[in-house]
């Protein structure tokens, strides 16, 4: 693979890309547009509808410029006239000519009786019929220039196909060239859909290859047997609150084995609030009493200090000792955590990704802990695994419903599946419903905050974005809100991805402290962030969200006793928002979520490409589990070929 440097452009493009996470020239190329715009038919302007995207071919009969705009009036063939605008676009002033034909291709607008387009995607002098790709925003760079890129790393990529001949034939796959030629080339939306077929397979074929090198050589029985109970024995008495049903029949499946002395290789899955962090609680404190260290990771600093500040709160009592690792300490307090660790005198280490840094040592680790799992990639799980040796115990827990059949794909034919449906008592559950005015959603808002509650407003963009039109990001959010809110004495704080992790804790923790009453985000707040005093959350263009985050962001709300309600603000009435949003009012139940949300991306919906993080092949694995499994079995057949094997496993296993 050649490095993105490669490219013959100026150094501040390079870094552009660096920037969004482009190191080589084939990760360019694996950029999957974000939309295809159809412009192989030119239409007549006669039959324009308002709102299509859609190509004319016209001459253009006058151009003429203001201060801000570029206006071109343009005729076809049959002498019907329209008008194409382009705003602070002056350069195309020296590319457009009158009496020349060009071929423009854009959204439709009709102000009656005449029609327009403003800023086309597509503008080319003669006949023009192509399939026009638009991408996903890069900051300081066009799309025009960004196609320039993909352009010259197609000549800087080596394209020696990973697959060989037998898997393409076997699952009617084209070659790697043609992939990313149809991606980013396609001569028809059918040339789209099998270079997404590929990019697919590809996904759920390497992640196969993974986690089946992953599980052969893992050991079935434990390092040592954990049979000691007092301590959970006296924490249990000293809970207000009593578990449920659920967390109690989990646990003793949990204790049994470790008990016996089976490697324990668990997957606890449970709704949003559900009390999963309770029961690895336990779990961590038997393992304690045995004379073993324990260690949980959670995806984000917010969520591993959360966990940190209620096990130290419950256990510290006990004479159990915890310590928190994190990239955000300082030198000192880092050193002093590492130290902790390493001579034993840590029982239990709550951390994110540094609990599986090289420097961290771990004394005698009996136990570990995976909390959101589906947002680590399987060499990170693995990693945690091997600082505690071969027979560690593991629990994973998530909130993404996971069938036992995949279950099994993903943890080996050993796991323990345990599903906790019960909710805590005293939980109201969460009214929601759809709105279509923003300002409605304010007063609503207003009313829990007059009540001496508090709330979110959940945006999907952290600054405005070309390809998302209409809607409004964060920042333009907070400048609204603040507007209406201020006035009646209501604090406004903002947070999004964007920001240092310590200031996003340092804001969440003075939203926490009730410094403010309302907290605007991006997805940013979706896991980990716990305030039992939040009862509303208005979460904007909820359309944009999937199925499964909208509840995550649900979740944030009714973790009290007071009623909570989470209000969708969309105007979107398309069949698939409607079908979203009513499965979101109809429920609150997360598996309910989890089927509606299979059942609404479908077979034939390539959902998740356009995707980053690692729940992403965890999520595909969901959506298409009969071409999950014909791969899984294709990937054990090629196990026993170990030329074919080998091969595979170089190309996709992590480079040590």
């Amino acid at each position: 693979m050649k490095d993105i440097a490669s490219l013959n452009v100026p150094k501040a493009k390079i870094n552009q890309l660096l920037k969004k996470g482009f190191e080589t020239t084939e990760d360019l190329l694996r950029l999957k547009p974000l939309h295809y715009d159809d412009f192989t038919t030119p239409k007549k302007i006669s039959s324009l509808k308002d709102g299509e995207m859609a190509s004319v071919f016209v001459k253009v009969t006058s151009v003429e410029s203001s201060e801000k705009v570029l206006t071109v009036n343009v005729e076809d063939e049959e002498g019907d006239t329209f008008r194409i605008v382009f705003f602070n676009q002056f350069f195309m002033k020296n590319k457009i000519y009158r009496g020349k034909w060009y071929t423009f291709g854009g959204k439709i607008k009709r102000s009656y009786p005449f029609f327009s387009m403003a800023n086309p995607f597509l503008v080319k002098e003669g006949p023009v019929k192509q399939i026009q790709t638009r991408y996903s925003k890069i900051k300081g760079m066009s799309d025009e220039y960004l196609r320039k890129c993909i352009a010259l790393a197609g000549k800087e990529t080596d394209f020696t196909d990973e697959l060989d001949v037998d898997v393409k034939r076997r699952f009617e796959l084209v070659s790697k060239v043609n992939m990313f030629r149809h991606l980013h080339y396609p001569k028809t939306m059918n040339d789209v859909k099998e270079a997404e077929k590929r990019l697919l397979f590809e996904k759920l074929f390497a992640f196969n290859v993974q986690l089946i090198a992953n599980q052969e050589h893992k050991r079935k029985d434990a390092i040592a047997p954990m049979g000691s109970f007092s301590k959970t024995r006296e924490l249990l008495t000293q809970l207000p609150f009593e578990l449920t049903v659920g967390q109690r029949s989990a646990l003793r499946e949990i204790s049994f084995r470790m008990k016996k002395g089976t490697r324990l290789n668990a997957l606890i899955q449970g709704d949003v609030g559900s009390g999963k962090t309770m029961i690895a609680l336990f779990s961590m404190l038997i393992a304690s009493e045995s004379g073993f260290q324990s260690a949980i990771m959670a995806p984000t600093n917010v969520l591993a200090k959360q966990h940190f500040n209620e096990l130290t709160e419950r256990l510290q009592p006990l004479g159990v000792k915890t310590t928190y690792i994190s990239g955000e300490l300082k030198a000192k307090e880092k050193r002093q955590a590492l130290k902790e660790i390493e001579s034993g005198e840590s029982d239990i280490i709550i951390g994110t990704h540094a609990a599986i840094s090289e420097n961290v040592v771990y004394n005698n680790l009996g136990l570990i802990v995976v909390d959101e799992e589906h947002r680590f990639g399987v060499a990170q799980r693995e990693s945690f695994s091997e600082k505690g040796g071969s027979g560690v115990h593991v629990i994973n827990m998530s909130a993404t419903p996971i069938p036992r059949s995949l279950a099994m794909s993903l943890y080996g034919d050993d796991v323990l599946t345990l599903t906790i449906t019960s909710m805590p008592k005293g939980r109201v559950p969460i009214k929601t419903k759809r709105e279509t005015k923003e300002v409605d959603a304010y007063k609503e808002m207003l009313n829990e905050v007059k009540k001496g509650r508090q709330g979110y407003i959940v945006c999907p963009l952290i600054e405005e974005n070309e390809n998302m039109e209409n809607v409004e990001s964060v920042e333009e959010t907070f400048e609204k809100a603040n507007k209406f809110f201020s006035k009646h004495g209501v604090k406004v704080g903002m947070i999004h991805g964007r920001m240092k992790p310590e200031v996003v804790a340092e804001e969440i923790n003075a939203f926490a402290k009730g410094d403010y009453d309302i907290l605007i985000s991006t997805t940013i707040i979706e896991v980990g962030v716990n305030v039992p005093n939040a009862t509303i959350i208005l979460i904007k263009s909820a359309e944009r969200f999937g199925l499964a985050q909208l509840h995550q962001l649900r979740g944030r709300v009714g973790r009290s006793s007071h009623a909570s309600q989470c209000i969708l603000l969309s105007n979107n009435e398309t069949d698939k928002a409607l079908f979203k949003l009513k499965a979101m009012t109809d429920t609150s139940d997360g598996f309910i979520i989890a089927k509606k949300d299979m059942e609404l991306r479908g077979t034939g919906d390539i959902v998740g490409l356009e995707q980053s993080g690692n729940n992403q092949p965890i999520q595909l694995m969901l959506s298409y589990p009969s071409l999950h499994e014909k791969i899984r079995k294709y990937v054990l057949s090629i196990q026993k070929d170990s030329h074919k094997w080998n091969h595979y496993k170089k190309q996709y296993l992590p480079k040590e």
